[in-house]
């Protein structure tokens, strides 16, 4: 996926910059309302830009999409003529097959988004987002050669990331209300697209390519003659790995503390004060599987239910602020004459 760029760098730079977008966007969403906090597959542009730019994003990468679909499957017209693919051309076909996906995803979007004719629940558009990763995954994982060679280490720490983020993707359908699996997932997409571009680095460039491997006639990635170097080679490549993960987590924190710190200078005493608030704990979602209700803290630090749901679990409770109060029979009423009492023969001893 991508345009006239080296390979691998082109789809690095889209998936890495729309990681980006996905969690600076996630990010501002959980800190002007984490109550009310809902994780999106994706995500309009920002208010003051024109309405026909609300769907910006979807529009963007279809047209990425379509273009990366006609490039992979023009270079393989000639074999549909013939009757019968090349191996050289079969990769594409891969290729152009779990890019499908990702053009089912962001045409559903789009309808759902701009008509009536297509209402969809949600975590529709999630799984079928994920869809494309998981065919991705499976392209990756059975579509290549399998070896042990430089080439597949690389991909095989691609598969990883792609299972991590079909994964983080389920349990954001499961856990739409939670901001970590959101941003987890953004963070994942991310990765990525580093990591694509890495893999278009080495593949491209001679100073990206590990001391003692080389390019060689025949060969769409390095190969590396002795033992030693391929070692080295590997380790390099999980360092790099390593490296752009931990580059991603120190981009997110600081994301959070810098939209923060905007929002915040942005807002009254009064926004401030209820935001902290929420921040602090004060206010806790309490789910009984059809409605959402709020406890709210008093001044003594007693949380106060100010709707009480009728099937609403005990122990979802603080323990030293229970507002249902205990019934005076079984409190008020003495062991002696409970043992007197006639239901106290029908009750077995334990």
């Amino acid at each position: 996926m991508g345009f006239s760029l080296p390979s691998h760098i082109d789809s690095g730079l889209i998936f890495g910059l729309l990681g980006l977008w996905h969690i600076v966007n996630t990010l501002h969403l959980y800190i002007v309302k984490p109550k009310a906090f809902r994780s999106r597959a994706w995500f309009p542009a920002p208010e003051g830009f024109p309405s026909a730019l609300r769907c910006g994003e979807l529009w963007i990468l279809l047209a990425i999409v379509l273009y990366f679909i006609t490039i992979q499957l023009s270079h393989a017209l000639q074999d549909i003529g013939d009757g019968v693919i090349q191996a050289r051309h079969l990769m594409r076909f891969q290729h152009a097959a779990f890019s499908m996906f990702y053009l089912v995803y962001i045409v559903v979007a789009l309808i759902h988004e701009n008509t009536t004719l297509l209402p969809l629940p949600h975590g529709a558009l999630q799984a079928t987002f994920g869809l494309g990763f998981l065919m991705e995954l499976v392209i990756f994982h059975y579509g290549h050669h399998p070896g042990q060679d430089l080439e597949s280490h690389v991909h095989l720490l691609m598969q990883l990331i792609l299972a991590t983020l079909v994964l983080l993707m389920l349990l954001e359908i499961q856990f739409p209300h939670s901001p970590i699996v959101a941003i987890g997932r953004a963070m994942c997409l991310t990765f990525k697209g580093t990591w694509f571009f890495h893999i278009g680095l080495v593949i491209n460039y001679p100073f990206a390519v590990p001391i003692g491997c080389s390019m060689t006639p025949g060969h769409d990635f390095p190969q590396c003659p002795s033992p030693m170097d391929e070692m080295r080679a590997k380790a390099l490549q999980v360092l790099v790995f390593c490296s752009q993960a931990v580059g991603i987590v120190i981009f997110t924190f600081t994301a959070y503390a810098s939209i923060r710190f905007v929002v915040r200078s942005s807002l009254d005493a009064t926004a401030l004060e209820q935001m902290d608030k929420e921040q602090r704990g004060d206010y806790v979602l309490v789910d009984n599987g059809q409605k959402e209700f709020d406890l709210q803290v008093d001044a003594a630090g007693v949380p106060l239910l100010k709707t009480m749901p009728r099937s609403i679990s005990r122990r979802s409770m603080s323990s030293k602020a229970s507002v249902l109060q205990p019934l005076p029979e079984l409190v008020t009423t003495p062991v002696t004459k409970m043992a007197n009492s006639p239901m106290h023969k029908n009750i077995k001893n334990v």
